[in-house]
């Protein structure tokens, strides 16, 4: 594997994700991991996903038909950002893309109670409710969002260190303008290497897996709220509760129970409030040595 540190020359630490500059990486920008990050990077790019997602939703729960074509053109228009060489491609660095179809299928996704109820309202809680919303598709949404900011953040690494800007290129970028809410492209200066510009990632923004997903909701939240309203008592205090198993069984669609017991719960209890706070205690930032590790692991198992 060709990393960046040996590519470039670089010290054995860096802020950096040290990734393989001439494939992607099976890792994924995680917006759980942004969101417990300290850096002003992270707090800027938060900031970014919360503003960015409201807008959307907004959209798409308006009852005007221009700002519902704006909110659906917004998510058509969006390009899967390969400088950062991270994804799931069958080969090099160029993926298969956000592009209009997944647009279409996350803007009908989105009209779905869960979204139209206000119980979702920031970007990593999608997989939790809607199909074929996954970490390589969460990973790219987040990354295009925040571009300016990991442009800065690039930039800035060029400074602190200057093997990264042996070779350059200009090339026009689309950024997401949070003053116009629209997509624009700009000339920016970046590392060049393996044929195409470089976008370096602040260590500690990737994981190999969600960190909210769908499985972990639905096995300590949801199906759980509903052994709890299952539950009776006989006259003598003697408890009959459905086992877990029985739940699951008589609910498989993970991703549609979640999305249904998050809505009958709203006035009750709020499960994704709860369940983000888990993970926020539990989170502990994917270092690089387990980054080298999990690309080595992935690199096995590809040869």
């Amino acid at each position: 594997m060709a990393y960046l540190s040996n590519a470039f020359g670089l010290p054995p630490s860096v802020p950096f994700v040290d990734v393989d500059v001439d494939h992607d990486n099976r890792i994924f920008v995680d917006p759980s991991a942004i969101r417990n990050g300290s850096c002003r990077y992270s707090l800027q790019a938060d900031a970014r996903l919360i503003s960015f997602f409201e807008e959307v939703l907004h959209w798409r729960r308006s009852p005007d038909l221009v700002e519902r074509s704006r909110g659906l053109d917004t998510l058509q228009r969006m390009r899967e950002p390969g400088q950062t060489r991270l994804g799931y491609s069958a080969r090099g660095t160029d993926g298969k893309g956000f592009g209009k179809g997944l647009g279409q299928t996350l803007w009908d996704a989105l009209g779905d109670p869960v979204c139209s109820d206000k119980a979702l309202h920031r970007i990593e809680h999608l997989p939790l409710f809607l199909e074929g919303v996954g970490k390589d598709l969460i990973s790219d949404m987040v990354t295009r969002i925040v571009m300016d900011i990991l442009v800065d953040f690039t930039q800035e690494m060029m400074v602190s260190y200057p093997q990264l800007a042996r070779e350059t290129s200009i090339e026009a970028i689309m950024l997401w303008d949070p003053n116009t809410l629209a997509w624009i492209e700009r000339d920016v200066k970046l590392p060049y290497i393996g044929g195409k510009q470089l976008i370096l990632l602040p260590l500690g923004w990737v994981s190999d897996k969600l960190l909210m997903s769908d499985r972990p909701y639905y096995n300590r939240y949801t199906t759980r709220q509903e052994q709890l309203d299952l539950t009776t008592y006989d006259r003598d205090g003697k408890r009959d509760r459905p086992t877990k198993e029985a739940i699951k069984a008589d609910h498989p669609e993970v991703r549609t129970f979640n999305r249904n017991r998050t809505v009958q719960d709203l006035g009750k209890v709020a499960h994704i409030r709860l369940y983000q706070r888990e993970v926020d205690e539990k989170f502990t930032p994917m270092d690089a040595a387990r980054i080298r590790e999990h690309l080595n692991k992935e690199l096995d198992q590809a040869s």
